[in-house]
């Protein structure tokens, strides 16, 4: 039985007019008339129910039904009952149909056109603001669109990968369209991008910059100063021509003499661009080459696409990140599915870029070195960057005050729960003693330093865990895994080279007092977990807020991410994990 029809049998039961129990219930005759239609359907928690029930009550009673059955709290229980179960099916169908949009990077408004709905009825569906009066068939309809629509060698893998079945069984429309209800209907389980997640982190937990520069030979890259002619300004017709103007662009950059900032932002289709694998390495070459020079490097990127392929394009900036030049950005709500752009705007030269969807080919870029056209692309770039927020704040050694500064605010102002994954155990448990030996034949100063940190460390914690939890989690090593690999103590946040390793009693009594302050403080939840998940980055999840990732080596560095996307995929890679 569902709302409607309980409701109804409630309505004939007492044999009620909707005027009546519009009434007796303070909700309009057009609320009523919408409920028993089965056109709306209030929430479990909602007063429009309570007024509802209310109003059965008093009718009830006026008509004098004695009955146990005609209670406001019997029938509320009723309602609840059958809406609480609605409401977790719908949270799962919201839940699934945006990651479904994501996936296949779907317009709404083409979708509300092909389905017959206004567009922003579709975006209030999506935000959760508004409800399919008909959901099976809403989800009918959705699915037909899908199976129909996307349907090409690389859409196919997608759906698998987001339906959990192989390939070969989206063979018939039939079949896809059975997968994409049952997906969207609450039986199925929605699949989190947690494996990407994962592999993210992963990477940045396996990259050595060291051996990248060496790889790339970074350190022989040198910068020419002989005079580069180009041609004041030129259009670049079609693909080919248009991997030049790039090319040209960071050509002119690394050897003009200016060392403002390079600004990028672009959205134009990449797939064209990135067949070619030799333009690719002289694109990233450019990069390497800015970066060699010292310029910084200021990019927005695009977000406006499935969360694995948004992944897997800040994996391939990793090394780029890491060598702190570059400040990553990103336009909040931006979605655009009709007009592409490029805006390059350096000291030296500026490239714009546009096409249309579809149509890369035949695009246009534009590359100058006009002085008051780079003066024009140069403000352009100011005013992009105005409406941008940080999709990451990335912190070096060079930038050590703002971190502090940023750490001391995480503590003192941010009201929530902290969830750690980490490869050390944490120096606020460090026993003092233990520290101090190892700091016997330290500087005065250096050794000065190091007590003044670890003291504010532990003051920190023990006014964040007055009301707040710190949940740790740790793989406590065995006597074989400490001897293969004895872990050292380290300073990530103040950029400090780690320190000798312990003997292992001394690890043992680290790990000793970590479990007393377990035990001392109901805040602090110390999770010896099977399994160590990374060796060099510790991640720290401030909930609903952001997350850190603080590599400890090879560099150090920490990366601050509060993006809502990425931060949500974090939360559920952690809960996961824990389960």
């Amino acid at each position: 039985m569902n709302f409607q029809e309980l409701l109804k049998d409630y309505v004939n039961g007492l044999g009620c007019s909707q005027n009546e129990l519009s009434h007796a219930s303070g909700l309009s005759v057009s609320v009523i008339s919408r409920y028993l239609s089965g056109e709306r359907t209030p929430t479990a928690d909602s007063a429009q129910l309570l007024s509802l029930v209310e109003g059965l009550a008093k009718l009830a009673k006026e008509k004098q039904m004695a009955s146990d059955e005609w209670t406001t709290e019997h029938m509320l229980s009723e309602f609840a009952l059958i809406l609480e179960k609605k409401d977790k099916q719908y949270k799962h169908f919201r839940d699934a149909f945006s990651q479904l949009l994501d996936t296949f990077d779907i317009s709404i408004k083409h979708l509300a056109q092909a389905l017959n709905y206004d567009t922003t009825f579709l975006y209030r569906i999506r935000s959760g603001e508004r409800r399919p009066s008909d959901l099976d068939a809403f989800c009918n309809k959705v699915a037909s669109y899908v199976a129909t629509h996307f349907t090409s060698d690389s859409d196919l893998p997608k759906a698998a990968a987001l339906l959990l079945c192989d390939v070969s069984e989206l063979s018939s429309k039939i079949d896809y369209e059975q997968k994409l209800l049952f997906y969207l209907n609450e039986s199925a389980p929605i699949m989190e991008p947690t494996s990407n997640v994962s592999s993210f982190l992963t990477k940045m937990d396996e990259f050595d910059l060291d051996e990248f520069i060496e790889v790339i030979h970074f350190n022989d890259i040198k910068i020419p100063t002989t005079p580069f002619q180009l041609p004041v300004s030129k259009y670049y017709y079609g693909i080919a021509d248009m991997r030049k103007a790039e090319l040209t662009f960071f050509k002119t950059t690394v050897l003009s003499k200016s060392m403002e900032p390079i600004f990028m932002c672009a959205d134009m289709p990449m797939v064209d661009m990135a067949e070619d694998m030799d333009f690719n390495k002289k694109w990233m070459f450019g990069i390497a080459a800015s970066l060699k020079k010292g310029l910084q490097i200021n990019i927005i990127h695009n977000l406006d696409r499935p969360f694995e392929e948004l992944l897997l394009g800040l994996e391939a900036w990793i090394p780029i990140y890491m060598t702190g030049l570059v400040n990553p950005y990103h336009l909040e709500g931006y979605q655009n599915h009709v007009f592409h752009q490029l805006n390059y705007c350096s000291g030296a030269a500026a490239l714009f870029g546009e096409c249309i969807d579809g149509h890369h080919a035949d695009g246009r870029y534009y590359l100058t070195t006009i002085k008051h056209d780079i003066t024009y692309y140069r403000q352009k770039a100011d005013d992009l960057l105005s409406h941008a927020k940080p999709l990451m704040d990335i912190y070096t050694e060079a930038k050590l005050t703002a971190f502090l500064q940023f750490v001391s605010h995480n503590v003192s102002s941010i009201r929530a729960d902290r969830y750690v994954i980490s490869p050390c155990l944490p120096l606020y448990t460090l026993p003092e003693d233990i520290l101090t030996a190892f700091l016997a034949d330290t500087a005065q100063d250096k050794k000065k330093q190091i007590l003044d940190f670890c003291e504010k460390q532990k003051s920190a914690v023990a006014k964040l865990l007055n009301n707040h939890k710190i949940i740790f989690d740790y793989h406590v090593l065995t006597k074989e895994a400490f001897d293969a690999c004895p872990p050292t103590i380290s300073f990530p946040e103040r950029f400090l080279p780690s320190i000798q390793a312990y003997d292992y009693e001394q690890y043992l009594r680290h790990v000793q007092a970590t479990e007393a302050l377990a035990a001392q403080n109901g805040n602090f939840i110390f999770n010896k977990v099977t399994a160590s998940t990374f060796k060099n980055i510790k991640i720290t999840i401030v909930s609903k807020h952001y997350f850190v990732v603080s590599k400890y080596k090879s560099p150090n560095i920490h990366f601050v991410i509060r993006h809502a996307k990425m931060l949500h995929a974090m939360e559920n890679f952690y809960a996961i994990k824990q389960e």
